[in-house]
């Protein structure tokens, strides 16, 4: 089996700055959630559930895999925790809605924000029993 490297944050900042913004624009910055992490599509970030008052939909992450052990199919934990913020670090290539095929901005009939990122509870990362993914669930109602 082959090691991947997943690109840094500047790495992926130099490739926007070469490629994407010579290419197609962009805006002059994005919402980040933290250093490293800007926000989905560079949607709104919203910090509490007042701010969700009239949204239509509402972009929240959660790690793809819970596992107790170091590793998950051969790969290390820390790459499954690690993939809201590499889907969100990609998104930024894609600053719109626009649906090519139906010739549409679904931002400009919908408003969507994101939210950051789900509070998992840690004992549903070590066990997924019945109660510890309701646990989960319910931390991103």
């Amino acid at each position: 089996m082959f090691n991947l490297n997943y690109p840094t944050w500047s790495e992926i900042m130099q490739e926007y700055e070469v490629f994407i913004k010579g290419s197609f624009g962009d805006r002059e910055s994005f919402p980040m959630i933290r250093p490293e992490t800007p926000t989905f599509l560079g949607l709104p970030l919203v910090k509490t559930p007042e701010e969700l008052v009239g949204t239509d939909a509402v972009i929240i992450a959660a790690p793809y895999v819970a596992t107790s052990t170091e590793k998950y199919a051969g790969v290390d934990r820390s790459e499954w925790l690690a993939a809201p913020q590499r889907v969100r670090q990609q998104s930024i290539r894609y600053q719109s809605g626009y649906i090519q095929d139906f010739d549409i901005d679904v931002f400009e009939h919908i408003k969507v924000v994101d939210y950051a990122d789900a509070e998992i509870p840690a004992d549903a990362m070590n066990s997924q029993s019945p109660d510890d993914i309701l646990k989960a669930q319910a931390a991103v109602e």
